[in-house]
């Protein structure tokens, strides 16, 4: 039934394919919604989703995920993704999916003026390094961070320091391609996705798709990382004091019966994007044959993507369909990206399952006990030094 409601709208107009993306897979496999009222679904998301002024007057699409929608064979290959993803989300999804494609296109199209927006994946339990994190940092700052999660151990012994991406590529070019399968390659940089729907043809390139299936890491990663945050915030021995409230966070974000991974949708300010951005195509290959990144900024690129006449490369890829939906960056772990007020905007989204909701409550129960403990070490030490100072002045 649902791929022929797929077929069916396959030559509707771009905003209606839109709202078959957002309305019908999971209300009418998981939910069977009558059709009227997935009328009403699509009356009330268009309202998010669209801006109320009509799309500028020039040959440019407003964001990269509309120009990526825009085009009809990119489209077919999207609703043919959905086809067979969303059974993984389980009955309690209905809203989710709606609000996931309007905040994320709210977001491109507010900050589509000073930002350059990018999709990356993670598995669930990378929730908790990133939680560990903003929680100790408003515990010791006395303030939330806004829009952003640590995406790398920066205390990781094999994160060099490059000034910006051209220095990490050129450090590479001599040697070979910079190569996601290479771990020392891997820790410098992160995979990303332009849109929203970008590589939707190829499960393990698309961000958004890996996204729909919960995945879980098999190794010590995420306690390595936790224990070095624990360390920045100069307060290893509490890792210690915590480790079965840290194992039973990890053991709920680790039930991946139903439910997401992580999607994370980072902006990067235009000044900074040439810094620390380069394209590529799959596994990290250079797009480009001259494998001279300072002749392709990837701000030139992202332009040409959002064109409404976009050129295609004269090589590999000429159908400009298929190259532009082959278009992939990678991102250096540069300290900028470790500076929580350095305008690098990262949102983070997740389905919240039972068990996600669990360790939502589990984390903030732990949290309470750290920030008690460290309150109680301060006192302890403020109390011994007005003790050395009485005896001093006695």
């Amino acid at each position: 039934m649902i791929n022929r409601l797929f077929n069916k709208f396959r030559s509707a107009p771009l905003y209606a394919l839109l709202f078959i993306l957002v309305g019908q897979p999971v209300h009418l496999v998981a939910m069977n919604l009558a059709v009227t009222e997935t009328n009403k679904l699509f009356e009330q998301t268009i309202k998010q989703l669209i801006p109320q002024k009509p799309e500028a007057e020039d040959n440019y699409h407003e964001t990269p995920t509309i120009a990526h929608l825009a085009r009809e064979v990119l489209r077919e290959k999207v609703l043919d993704q959905f086809a067979g993803s969303m059974c993984y989300w389980g009955t309690d999804s209905r809203d989710y999916l709606p609000y996931v494609f309007s905040t994320t296109l709210g977001l491109e199209l507010n900050l589509s003026s000073s930002h350059n927006v990018f999709y990356h994946q993670l598995p669930r339990e990378f929730m908790l390094p990133q939680d560990i994190y903003n929680g100790l940092y408003y515990i010791f700052h006395k303030k939330p961070l806004k829009d952003f999660f640590i995406l790398r151990d920066q205390e990781d012994r094999d994160l060099k320091q490059f000034g910006s991406i051209n220095d990490f590529l050129n450090d590479y070019i001599a040697n070979n391609e910079p190569l996601d399968e290479l771990s020392h390659i891997s820790k410098q940089i992160i995979s990303v996705n332009v849109s929203l729907f970008g590589n939707c043809q190829t499960m393990n390139e698309s961000s958004f798709t890996r996204f729909l299936r919960p995945t879980v890491l098999d190794n010590g990663m995420t306690f390595d990382f936790v224990k070095s945050i624990f360390t920045q915030f100069k307060c290893p021995e509490l890792y210690e004091t915590y480790m079965a409230d840290l194992q039973e966070l990890r053991k709920l974000l680790q039930d991946i019966e139903t439910g997401t991974s992580l999607l994370l949708q980072i902006f990067i300010p235009t000044a900074k994007v040439n810094k620390l951005v380069y394209p590529c195509i799959k596994c990290g290959r250079f797009r480009y044959a001259d494998k001279k990144p300072e002749n392709h900024p990837i701000s030139v690129i992202l332009q040409n993507y959002k064109s409404k006449r976009y050129v295609s490369r004269s090589f590999e890829l000429r159908e400009s369909d298929a190259d532009l939906n082959a278009l992939q960056c990678r991102i250096l772990m540069n300290p900028d990206l470790f500076n929580p007020t350095n305008d690098i905007k990262i949102f983070r989204y997740c389905l919240e399952t039972p068990s996600v909701k669990m360790y939502k409550e589990k984390l903030a129960i732990l949290l309470e006990k750290i920030a008690k403990n460290l309150a109680s070490m301060q006192k302890t030490t403020s109390d011994t030094f007005t003790g050395i100072r009485q005896r001093t002045d006695e």
